[in-house]
């Protein structure tokens, strides 16, 4: 997975060779970079992939590298906090009970993703999970701008 990560080209969002464009502002920037910097300073996960400013080109933009963290602690403030960032946490779980748990454990839930082959297990997993926005195997695409959408538990 880490490969996946190292190869995401940053870049101008409009160009169709560029996977991810920059983060919204230098504050959100210097924020995401700092949360980052923290959980790795905590000792309390592995920074897998990314986890710095892109530099060279694109320095003076506001582009973050797609950053991974394994093993991560579901005390930390960057498995606990929005990072609205490209930032991905992975914590281990003996089964899908205590998968479930751990996701619940948070007062956010504004979207959760899970990936299976089975769709018995999706539909099971969906139905216990806290969140306004649930995405099977992608992303939890909204139905647009018209439909009515708002946040979940401290969320949104």
């Amino acid at each position: 997975m880490t490969r996946l990560f190292d190869a995401t080209v940053l870049g101008d969002p409009f160009d169709p060779d560029v996977g991810l464009g920059p983060v919204v502002s230098r504050a959100a920037c210097d924020r995401i970079i700092a949360m980052i910097e923290d959980a790795s300073r905590s000792e309390r996960g592995r920074l897998r992939a990314g986890g710095y400013r892109e530099e060279g080109r694109l320095a003076n933009g506001f582009f973050v590298r797609p950053t991974l963290f394994t093993e991560i602690d579901n005390s930390t403030s960057i498995a606990r906090e929005e990072v609205f960032g490209p930032v991905l946490t992975a914590m281990p779980f003996a089964n899908d009970d205590e998968a479930v748990e751990l996701t619940n454990d948070s007062e956010l839930g504004l979207a959760a993703y899970l990936h299976t082959k089975s769709l018995e297990r999706a539909h099971r997993i969906a139905r216990d999970l806290d969140a306004g926005n649930i995405g099977v195997n992608g992303g939890a695409g909204l139905a647009g701008p018209y439909a009515p959408f708002g946040g979940f538990k401290d969320s949104g």
